[in-house]
């Protein structure tokens, strides 16, 4: 299970340097969940936006990027995303951003 980033998705001044590296992090996943999958290892990805986070504060303080576009979603709500990909071993779980969805996250369909 790795955690991506939904700045891999947008263009935020500001963040090039950690979007580039979430982005590196999705190619390796991609490339592992292919080469493990012969033996049953599946890797899955889940990209949050924006998590209420102390991270998260410490960007809006320094005000950094566009922090403030989007609506944070708990660690909760994120955490039922890697549960939801953990269940159902999708390559990718999206979450949109703006308010939470739980009930998409109960969803159980494979895109394998």
């Amino acid at each position: 299970m790795n955690i991506s980033s939904g700045t891999t998705r947008t263009v935020i001044p500001g963040l090039g340097a950690y979007a580039a590296t979430k982005s590196a992090l999705n190619m390796l996943s991609f490339v592992a969940r292919e080469e493990l999958a012969p033996d049953g290892i599946v890797v899955s990805l889940v990209y949050p936006w924006v998590t209420a986070t102390e991270f998260h504060e410490s960007l809006r303080a320094g005000h950094v990027g566009g922090s403030g576009r989007f609506t944070p979603h708990t660690a909760e709500y994120v955490a039922t995303a890697v549960a939801r990909a953990i269940r159902t071993g999708e390559a990718e779980v999206v979450l949109a951003p703006g308010p939470e969805h739980p009930e998409e996250m109960r969803s159980s369909s494979s895109d394998d």
